[in-house]
């Protein structure tokens, strides 16, 4: 059953406190069963340094049919520019990079949209959270990363949002079954480290060895990732020597070739016997 109507005004993407706003607004809905909002945060490093941040926000279908019951128009959940042609705010990841990739969301019945970022080296990825998240704004990310001798570490220096039960009195939280709850969101900060995992406190390691740390709103204390790796240096020697014996028979090998290749010489004729 879809959940009823309720107000949309003041959203906005790419934030914590949009976590916040659809988590209040979500929660003095009734009947809220069965309706589901998605915001993933990928984190994804290469060895190199390098590699991408995405954020995802997408919702299930009873939650489309709540939000769209007071839509001027068609909403195009894989588009965030669509939030804005319908006149009621807009969800339009205007707080990201301008280089950053925008496509399309659509797994597990969920709909919505992934915003992608790539970065050169830690020191980029640092510096583009800093800039998402300059003049003290609430829309930030609290992301940490660093890399030094391959160790990598994954931190947090505050919450990823606000939590939305600070907004909430008790009369109105008890209003709400906690088991109804339950299932209303699906918030998750996901990161692929290079190495071996030396350290964490993720929820899940997943078979492919991403760290999975689930997002409860209204939890007192919000979850603070934390998590570190390292590259073995031994590693690195083995693949360096294997490069220089490739590299060594590689020109073995031109050698020898072009020895083979080469035209022999012509006998030079024997000087006759002079006549006596």
């Amino acid at each position: 059953m879809p959940c009823p109507g309720a107000d949309q005004d003041g959203m906005k993407a790419s934030s914590r406190s949009v976590l916040t706003r659809l988590a209040v607004f979500a929660l003095f809905a009734l009947l809220l069963s069965g309706c589901t909002m998605r915001a993933w945060f990928d984190i994804d490093v290469g060895e190199d340094g390098s590699g991408t941040f995405d954020v995802t926000m997408a919702f299930d279908e009873e939650f489309q049919a709540l939000m769209e019951q007071d839509a001027d128009g068609e909403i195009d959940w894989t588009d965030p520019e669509s939030w804005e042609e319908t006149g009621d705010g807009g969800l339009a990841p205007d707080g990201f990079p301008d280089e950053a990739e925008v496509r399309a969301y659509t797994e597990d019945g969920f709909e919505g949209f992934t915003v992608s970022m790539a970065f050169d080296s830690v020191e980029e990825f640092e510096a583009m959270i800093e800039e998402m998240s300059e003049d003290d704004s609430e829309d930030d990310f609290p992301f940490q990363l660093s890399a030094t001798d391959g160790r990598f570490e994954l931190s947090t220096n505050g919450e990823i949002f606000e939590s939305a039960d600070d907004e909430l009195s008790g009369e109105d939280a008890d209003m709400i079954p906690e088991e109804l709850l339950s299932n209303l969101f699906d918030i998750q900060v996901r990161a692929s480290l290079p190495g071996e995992l030396i350290s964490h406190n993720a929820d899940e390691v997943t078979e492919d060895g991403t760290l999975v740390w689930r997002v409860d709103p209204l939890a007192d204390e919000q979850a603070s990732p934390q998590a570190v790796t390292e590259v073995s240096q031994g590693s690195w020697l083995i693949w360096v020597l294997i490069g220089a014996v490739v590299v060594v028979a590689a020109a073995i090998a031109v050698i020898a070739l072009r020895r083979m290749q080469a035209p022999e010489p012509e006998p030079t004729p024997e000087s006759e016997a002079p006549v006596v």
